[in-house]
This record gives structure tokens, C-alpha cells and sequence, in this order.
């Protein structure tokens, strides 16, 4: 295999790099397994900032997810459409499928996953887990950036372009480009590497 068509290797980074000198594009293993451990103490933080990465999802999808959207016998979690994405059921990992489990038992269908202090959730409060990465670990972190950690990640477990397209929920292929470093070579899906983060996380 060429070069050109080769996975990337989402590297380690050094520990003699400053936060200034970093300023990640994506997010390696070890940064994710940091953010999940400063997100550890508060629960909602922390399924909230794992359905982001795992599903690459926008803000606006997180909040709108209803009871409904929770598959536990297909253990499939459906994302509906949103600005500029598609509609997309994806599978979930079972490290998170026990929090979902919770957050549907004796709901109705209709009602929202995850609620507000005064009913709906609102984006301000899920934008609070980015700031308190940033306190604690002086990484900036942004729904853009976890997504195109998400697709790299996918890209280096060898997806096909086309399966992470339709795994992000992208409407065209442009979107996708734009999220990867170059073309790959068409390969069978392979289950997502989000299990091996929470583990390292643990």
C-alpha cells in the first residue's frame, strides 16, 4: 500500500509540548482518556461529552435526542436529522449502553433524553463541559474539533470513506473530505475504537 492511501497514525503527544504548541486538530487516545477523567465526577458531563465523540455528534443533535431514540433490544441509538446532517442508527458500544439503559427506565417515548433545569436541555449547558477541560487541562476543546477526532479515528481503524460519511451523517462527500487528511482505500467496517478509550480511561 502506498503511502497516499495509508491510515494516519493518530500519535501520543510529547510531554515536553506546551498547551500553546499543541493546539490539536483532533484529539489522540490519551487526550480523550484525560478529558474523561476531568468530566468523571459529574455523570451527565460525561455521558454528554462521550455521545458527542462516539457518535459524532452537533450540540443541536445531543439535545434533541428523545427516549425513543434509544434501541436497547437493537442496542442502536437513531440520531435524526439535523442542519445539514442526515439521519443516521448507529450501534452503541457497550461501555455506554448501561448510561442509556438509565436514562430510558419508566420514560415515555416522547420525552426527551436529557432535560434542563427549566425543561429542555440548553446548549450553554453542555458547552460547560468544554470550558472545564480547558481549566483543567488547558486544551481547547470544540463540537468541530471531536468531530474530526471521531472521523481520524474511524479513518485509522481502517473505515472506508463512505461508511464514516455515512456514520457522521454527512449529506455529501465534501463534508466528509474536509473532516479527513486524504483518500483511503475501500475496507469493511471494524468495530468503533471507543472501548479502547474508556478502558484506558478507567
Amino acid at each position: 500500500m502506498s503511502n497516499s492511501h495509508r491510515s494516519p497514525v493518530l500519535k501520543s503527544r510529547s510531554n515536553s509540548q506546551t498547551v500553546s504548541e499543541i493546539e490539536p486538530v483532533y484529539f489522540t487516545k490519551d487526550d480523550l482518556s484525560l478529558f474523561l477523567e476531568k468530566l468523571r465526577d459529574n455523570y451527565l458531563h460525561s455521558i454528554w461529552f462521550q455521545l458527542l465523540f462516539t457518535f459524532g455528534m452537533t450540540i443541536s443533535e445531543l439535545i434533541n435526542l428523545r427516549v425513543r431514540d434509544v434501541n436497547l433490544d437493537e442496542q442502536t441509538l437513531m440520531i435524526q436529522t439535523s442542519r445539514n446532517h442526515i439521519s443516521r442508527k448507529l450501534k452503541i458500544p457497550p461501555s455506554i449502553l448501561p448510561s442509556l439503559r438509565l436514562e430510558t427506565i419508566q420514560r415515555h417515548d416522547e420525552e426527551l433524553l436529557f432535560n434542563g433545569r427549566k425543561g429542555k436541555l440548553c446548549r450553554r449547558t453542555v458547552q460547560k463541559i468544554f470550558e472545564k477541560i480547558h481549566i483543567s487541562t488547558g486544551i481547547k476543546v470544540t463540537v468541530p474539533k471531536l468531530r474530526k477526532s471521531t472521523a481520524l479515528h474511524l479513518k485509522a481503524k481502517g473505515w472506508s470513506e463512505k461508511s464514516i460519511a455515512n456514520y457522521m451523517g454527512h449529506a455529501s462527500k465534501r463534508s466528509t473530505k474536509r473532516l479527513l487528511y486524504k483518500d483511503i482505500d475501500e475496507r469493511e467496517d471494524i468495530p468503533f475504537p471507543f472501548e479502547e478509550i474508556t478502558n484506558s480511561a478507567a
